[in-house]
């Protein structure tokens, strides 16, 4: 349902892979929409309570080891990082 663009509610205990519900169908249109040279083409815009779960998602995204520019953007992001996140990142994990 997630990957088709309807709304959904998904609530089960930690560490059950809730996560992988909302960052695949994301992953896959960031893969799908990049130009013939990997020009990119969807972003992904994720907002996590806490700058830690923020770094938590990162690691676990990076650990899928896809080909997709991913970062953090938060109060401890340095010039140079804000830059490139705005830039080349695919999928910016931040916090409000």
């Amino acid at each position: 349902a997630a990957h088709a663009g309807q709304h959904v509610v998904l609530a089960t205990g930690t560490a059950s892979g809730k996560s992988l519900a909302y960052q695949l169908p994301a992953l896959s249109r960031v893969l799908a929409d990049r130009g013939r040279r990997g020009q990119r083409g969807a972003t992904v815009l994720y907002l996590a309570p806490t700058k830690a779960l923020a770094q938590d998602q990162l690691a676990g995204i990076a650990g899928l080891g896809l080909d997709v520019r991913v970062t953090t953007h938060d109060g401890d992001s340095g010039r140079d990082q804000r830059d490139w996140a705005r830039d080349h990142a695919e999928y910016v994990l931040t916090n409000p």
